[in-house]
C-alpha cells in the first residue's frame, strides 16, 4: 500500500513538471520526494514505425489515449501495473505518458513511456515516442534515466 502511495505520489509530481518532448533527446524535471531538489530525466528515443502500422489499421479509436491503451495494454505479470495519463495539447496534438510499475524483469524495475500522437486523415499517427526506466536496488540508477541496468 506505502509502495503504491509513493509511486503514485511520484506520478503526480512528475506530470506537474513535465513539459512536452519537441527535441530527440530531452530532459524533463522529476521531483522524487518534498526534501530532494528537482532531477533532471532524460528519455531515450523509440522508433514508433511498429505502433503506427498498428494504429494504421485502428478506425475505432476515438481519442489519443484510447489508440495508445490499445496498442500497448499488456496482460500485467504478478504485481506488474499500467497507469495511462493523457495531456492535452493544441492543434489536436496530445502527449500520452504510460508509466509500468513493478516490470517483470531482474533488473529493471519502473518504465515511462512517453507518446505525442496526432490524427491524421482520420487515423492516429505516433509523432514521437521516449522511453525512460529505473533499476532495481543494486542493479545500477536508482531515477529514471536511460543507462542500462546491471
Amino acid at each position: 500500500m506505502k509502495t503504491t502511495l509513493a509511486t503514485a505520489l511520484i506520478f503526480i509530481i512528475f506530470l506537474t513538471a513535465c513539459e512536452t518532448a519537441t527535441e530527440k533527446k530531452t530532459t524533463k524535471p522529476i521531483e522524487k520526494t518534498k526534501t530532494e531538489k528537482k532531477k533532471i530525466e532524460k528519455t531515450k528515443t523509440q522508433n514508433p514505425d511498429e505502433y503506427n502500422s498498428f494504429l494504421e489499421k485502428d478506425t475505432e479509436s476515438t481519442s489519443a489515449l484510447a489508440a495508445i491503451q490499445k496498442i500497448f495494454f499488456k496482460e500485467a505479470e504478478g504485481s506488474t501495473t499500467y497507469d495511462y495519463k493523457e495531456i492535452k495539447n493544441e492543434n489536436g496534438i496530445s502527449s500520452i505518458l504510460v508509466y509500468v510499475s513493478n516490470v517483470m524483469d531482474d533488473s529493471i524495475k519502473d518504465e515511462k513511456h512517453y507518446f505525442t500522437i496526432k490524427k491524421v486523415d482520420n487515423k492516429w499517427q505516433i509523432i514521437d515516442y521516449q522511453t525512460s526506466w529505473d533499476c532495481r536496488t543494486g542493479r545500477g540508477h536508482q531515477d529514471f534515466g536511460i543507462e542500462f541496468c546491471n
